[in-house]
């Protein structure tokens, strides 16, 4: 129960976002962000850890992926406006890799979780 929470919690960074087109919205910025840290911690896989999860992570077998569900799919339609994507990107730019093998994940900040 308590891993779903803590996934549900995770995946709500996908819904609160904006449009694709230009340059891509605060959100679609973070979500590439984000996926290309996890990517570059994950060794063959892009690996995400939530501050929160208690050591829980969500793991994707390649960029597209993971850009398909935290861009694509979270940037569309306005989504969840309780994460200020602006700080969540400051904060993404700075994350580093939790452990210390090369299949590391990211560590994601708490700022880039849902506030609901």
């Amino acid at each position: 129960m308590g891993r779903m929470i803590q996934l549900c919690a995770l995946l709500s960074l996908v819904g609160a976002c904006g449009d694709s087109g230009g340059g891509g919205s605060s959100c679609e910025k973070a979500g590439a962000l984000l996926c290309e840290k996890a990517c570059a911690c994950g060794g063959s896989k892009c690996v995400i850890a939530p501050e929160t999860a208690g050591g829980a992570t969500i793991s994707f077998d390649d960029l597209a992926a993971c850009r398909a569900l935290y861009v694509e799919l979270g940037c569309m339609g306005g989504g969840n406006q309780t994460i200020d994507h602006e700080a969540c990107y400051e904060a993404l730019s700075g994350a580093q890799c939790a452990g210390t093998t090369p299949t590391d994940a990211l560590s994601l900040p708490d700022v880039c979780n849902s506030k609901q």
